[in-house]
């Protein structure tokens, strides 16, 4: 139980839960890493928007057209999504966030035992 409410506290920003959920994993001897951000996670919402346009493989100009920006901001934007999702061009882009979502669907999965964990912690916290 402890192993589930850890990814759902993480998920919720709810740190003293997430931490006590590791410090609980810890005192049974279960290994557990850090929290690694995801692709997703690493980037603005604006950033994400723009990155995932730029996947779709619309030029800067187009993105900009759309989002009522001008292509030197998109192209602003995009210089600084690079290095946060860990790539040199804008034809990684798609894996990088596919990759991304491939995790988050299978997250998914276990999304039943997250949602307990998640309404379990809402009701502590009230």
């Amino acid at each position: 139980m402890v192993a589930a409410t850890k990814r759902p506290a993480d998920l919720l920003g709810a740190a003293r839960w997430s931490g006590r959920a590791r410090q609980e994993l810890r005192a049974t001897g279960e290994k557990i890493g850090r929290r690694t951000p995801d692709a997703r996670d690493r980037l603005t919402a604006q950033e994400l928007q723009i990155a995932e346009l730029a996947a779709d493989g619309l030029s800067n100009r187009e993105i900009g057209e759309r989002l009522f920006l001008s292509h030197r901001t998109i192209g602003s934007h995009l210089y600084r999504i690079f290095p946060k999702l860990e790539i040199g061009s804008r034809t990684q882009l798609r894996d990088a966030l596919a990759t991304a979502a491939t995790r988050d669907e299978q997250s998914d999965d276990s999304s039943d035992i997250e949602a307990h964990a998640r309404r379990s912690l809402l009701r502590i916290s009230n």
